[in-house]
């Protein structure tokens, strides 16, 4: 396991990579969590090609903070997902998430489709609602 950095236009993530495989498979926590979150898991999911990226989304971890009058959405973590995918110069990837991780992912999945070619979701129950309907 080595701690990596990875700068993004506006902040710095901070990751844990757990093998050094040319297959990258990236990891994102859950809200109350951080990337030690997939270390029980790592030595499942990493082998001689594959390597594990566990990012820290912005403010959890040693992941920098956002600028003051910044979000915490799960958009917000949406956006800094796909230039931190650009960062590490990934075309495809295949990507886990737990909990805010799976929501985040979820979503770009739907959206990005050629570049996530695999997707689990651990406790994604899909991103806060509120009717417009009131009882």
């Amino acid at each position: 396991m080595k701690e990596i950095s990875i700068d993004l236009p506006h902040v710095r993530l901070q990751a844990l990579q757990f093998g050094e495989g040319a297959h990258t498979v990236l990891a994102l926590h859950g809200w109350m969590d951080n990337a030690m979150s997939f270390a029980p898991i790592a030595p499942y999911l990493v082998d001689d090609d594959t390597r594990l990226i566990a990012i820290e989304f912005a403010g959890h971890g040693r992941s920098d903070h956002r600028p003051i009058n910044s979000g915490y959405h799960f958009s917000d973590h949406m956006r800094d997902v796909m230039f931190a995918v650009e960062a590490l110069k990934l075309e495809q990837v295949d990507i886990i998430g737990h909990s805010l991780g799976a929501i985040a992912i979820s979503m770009l999945a739907g959206v990005y489709p050629q570049r996530f070619r695999r997707l689990v979701c651990i406790e994604g129950y899909g991103p806060p609602f509120v009717s417009d309907h009131h009882s």
